[in-house]
Order: C-alpha cells, then sequence, then structure tokens
C-alpha cells in the first residue's frame, strides 16, 4: 500500500482543484494528501470528508472509503469530492478500483468515469 506517483508535479506539492461549489451552496477545495493516503475536501480551511485510496498495482488505485462529517451529508459534499479527485486520477493516467458503495454507485450515476475502472 502507498501513494501513486504525480505524473508532471512535485511529489510534495498536493494536487489542488479550483474552489467550487458544485450546487453545494459552499465554497469547497478538495486536494490529494498523499501523506495521508487520500484526497480530502474541505470548506473554510476545514476538512469534512475524504476519499480514501491505496496504490495495489502499476497504475492502479483502490478506493476502499469515502466519508463525510455527518453535519455536511446530503449536500453533494461526498459528489463533489468524488468528481474531483476522479479528474485528478484521470489527468495522472490511473485506473482504479471502486470498492466503497459510493464510489462504485458514484461511478454508475456519472458513466463518463467508467473507463477509470481497471479490468482485470
Amino acid at each position: 500500500m502507498g501513494t501513486f506517483p504525480l505524473q508532471d508535479l512535485d511529489a510534495h506539492t498536493p494536487c489542488v482543484s479550483d474552489a467550487r461549489s458544485w450546487g453545494t451552496g459552499m465554497e469547497l477545495t478538495v486536494v490529494d494528501a498523499p501523506e495521508r493516503s487520500r484526497f480530502e475536501v474541505s470548506t473554510d480551511g476545514r476538512v469534512i470528508g475524504f476519499s480514501a485510496y491505496h496504490l495495489i498495482a502499476e497504475g492502479v488505485l483502490a478506493l476502499p472509503h469515502v466519508e463525510v462529517e455527518p453535519a455536511f451529508e446530503g449536500r453533494g459534499v461526498a459528489g463533489t469530492l468524488m468528481r474531483e479527485s476522479l479528474d485528478m486520477i484521470r489527468e495522472r493516467k490511473l485506473r482504479i478500483v471502486p470498492i466503497c458503495p459510493f464510489a462504485q454507485s458514484f461511478i454508475e450515476r456519472n458513466p463518463e468515469y467508467a473507463d477509470l475502472v481497471h479490468e482485470g
């Protein structure tokens, strides 16, 4: 288990998405926190959720768990976290194995990310 390589980025520089509201009514920022093997979503500088990952094969990440603080559930935070993290994964030309039921259902509801699922 471990972090995955950053392509065209310094390994010590977190990859930060643009702060967007994605219909949540709040500004959200998604960053890769490789030292914790997860993507984190924050608002007003406070981490309110994460999507864990583990490198399971060359270029393949397992996504075992997505979690959002209860006070922020049902507000689109997990969806924004998934969308932004999957976009970063795509930019790095990686594949995923969605283990978490939320990650699986997100990809089913958003087929534009189906190409990221590792076959094999």
